[in-house]
């Protein structure tokens, strides 16, 4: 299953069937460019992925992201035990301070299920 839904295989679930959004970074003032950070919650299982990319204006966020099960995929996973990597990834992402924080609160807010008070 792609993230964007005219990329879906015949018979695929739709990406937005499966994840939910929870959020994302968009680097501001690139002209015919992208940078992007973004945030999704598997429906089902309650995991945490992301993935961070860039490109062109002949291309975007999400054009190569892809989740065929938990073992076939190309997003990160944010845990626990990664939840230190992705904060340090989020903080150096070139964004307002404030989006970083809201980012942040909304992943640890989906995180709930996990034992959040380590993070």
């Amino acid at each position: 299953m792609k993230y964007q839904d005219y990329y879906s295989e015949p018979g695929q679930p739709k990406w937005e069937t499966v994840f939910e959004d929870i959020g994302s970074l968009d680097e501001e003032g690139l002209s015919y460019a992208w940078h992007t950070l973004g945030v999704f919650q598997h429906k089902e299982t309650g995991k945490v992925y992301y993935d961070c990319s860039g490109g062109c204006s002949c291309n975007s966020f999400g054009d190569d992201l892809y989740y065929n099960d938990e073992s076939d995929h190309n997003l990160t996973e944010v845990s626990v035990s990664s939840y230190e990597d992705f904060r340090q990834e989020v903080f150096e992402f070139p964004d307002t301070l404030e989006a970083r924080e809201k980012l942040l609160r909304a992943v640890k807010a989906a995180l709930k299920h996990t034992r959040v008070e380590e993070l």
